[in-house]
């Protein structure tokens, strides 16, 4: 068994075998060669400190029986020439070779019901969300963790198998072109579009030029597809404009899904074709994902009573709004943060509203910002203090330059900085507080936790 034969894999990526070989096919595809294993397929990537073509030895001694290549010398020639059992493929790029092939193999399940889910915020959240209600009637395939990107989308749909009826991938991206290409992939027919935010602002220069990106994944949705887009989103006309299939808006009262009311920390009440649904993720933007995930998830024909069954057992992902209860309630947040996600945070913690209850809010800095960073990270310094937080903690350099009347600034991300915010919260804190910590990946706040004694 092979995911594609050898005739396949040089077809779609335009490719040449580099020597003759004895193919034995492949059934997984790796981009990190310590991740490669017997049958599998190794595509070296090339960035700008690293050649994944040095990593081949490695690839070849864990059992990859295929290896893409964007170049031929002697020394691939001499490794080529000892693994007889190993298909070389010459291709001009290997990155675009990888997302050919990918795009080939999705053509092979023309019955497969393709969804995307794509926005600046809440991707994985939907996701997950659409994948569980959609599993009550179909057999689904889904992105594993948030593969997303120019190589993580077509690693993610190597994943479909004969048996699956339903497709459920997220789309993401951080430079231009990226959505067209990962689109022209999976060529979805039914997406959700969650927001348009400032995520990434900075290497896309602006709000239209990220609007006009993420319309992309709506680029092959045909007449009997469908595209789901926030009613409330400042650029759901312009998403909406020349899309061929039928376009459904959603939000607080919109179609046959509805808010009904926040809970705070344990969540939200939807009405979905008049069945009360508990969404056990606090944050009204959580409810909005769901809400989104149960238009489409109606309109292919999962009953009401089967959504809500996925949604009340639904846990929150790794990171994403994790409610931690002892001593202190924390709000673990620390998967991802842009404004939008920010704002949400802040905003889930300002609607508790319990007495004697004294609100913490440690905040890291936000990334890939560009020109938009000042201004952006002040707009976030102005909605903590404005939240009515008993104390407010800013870690990273992003953050030092706002204008601040009480809060607590932090330089860096490092242990040293990550010990200085928990030095601050832990002469603060005490019994029945409430903790949000939001911030970057790369700023790792969870690490405080590490020294909270709960």
């Amino acid at each position: 068994m092979t995911l594609l034969s050898l005739d396949e894999l040089i077809f779609s990526t335009n490719g040449s075998l580099v020597l003759p070989c004895d193919f034995i096919g492949f059934d997984s595809v790796c981009t990190d060669s310590r991740e490669v294993c017997k049958k599998s397929l190794f595509v070296p990537l090339l960035g700008e400190n690293q050649d994944g073509h040095f990593y081949i030895p490695q690839a070849i001694k864990n059992g990859a029986s295929a290896i893409f290549v964007s170049r031929v010398d002697d020394e691939i020639k001499k490794i080529a020439s000892e693994n007889k059992s190993t298909a070389f493929i010459f291709v001009q790029n290997t990155m675009h070779a990888l997302q050919d092939a990918a795009a080939f193999y999705v053509s092979k399940f023309p019955s497969l019901i393709r969804c995307a889910v794509t926005g600046s915020s809440g991707k994985t959240t939907t996701k997950e969300f659409l994948s569980a209600m959609l599993s009550q009637k179909f057999n689904v395939v889904s992105t594993k963790g948030n593969l997303n990107s120019e190589t993580g989308l077509p690693l993610s749909v190597f994943g479909i198998k004969k048996e699956n009826e339903v497709g459920v991938f997220e789309l993401g991206m951080n430079r231009a072109g990226e959505m067209s290409e990962i689109s022209r992939v999976l060529k979805a027919n039914f997406a959700i579009v969650t927001n348009i935010g400032t995520a990434h602002i900075g290497r896309l220069g602006s709000h239209e030029n990220i609007a006009a990106e993420k319309k992309h994944a709506l680029d092959f949705i045909q007449n009997d597809g469908v595209a789901l887009i926030p009613k409330a989103d400042d650029f759901a006309q312009f998403l909406s404009k020349d899309v061929k299939g039928k376009v459904i808006f959603y939000g607080e009262n919109e179609n046959r899904v509805k808010f009904v009311s926040d809970e705070g920390l344990f969540g939200s009440t939807i009405d979905v074709d008049g069945v009360k649904v508990h969404v056990p993720l606090p944050g009204k933007h959580n409810a909005l994902d769901a809400i989104a995930a149960a238009e489409l998830s109606l309109y292919l024909g999962v009953s009401a009573q089967k959504i809500k069954e996925a949604t009340e057992k639904l846990s929150p992902l790794g990171g994403r709004s994790e409610i931690l209860r002892g001593k202190y309630t924390v709000i673990k947040d620390c998967y991802n943060a842009n404004p939008d996600s920010m704002e949400s945070a802040i905003s889930l913690v300002r609607s508790v509203q319990e007495k004697n209850v004294r609100k913490i809010l440690v905040l890291g800095e936000m990334l890939e910002l560009g020109a938009e960073s000042k201004l952006a990270h002040q707009k976030i310094a102005n909605l903590a203090q404005e939240s009515g937080a008993d104390l407010v903690v800013l870690v990273g350099d992003e953050f030092l330059n706002v204008e601040t009347s009480n809060a607590i600034k932090i330089a860096g991300r490092s242990d040293e900085s990550i010990r200085l915010a928990f030095d601050a919260v832990n002469d603060f804190i005490r019994d029945g507080d409430i903790l949000l910590l939001k911030g970057s990946r790369s700023v790792a706040l969870e690490r405080l936790l590490a020294f909270l004694k709960m």
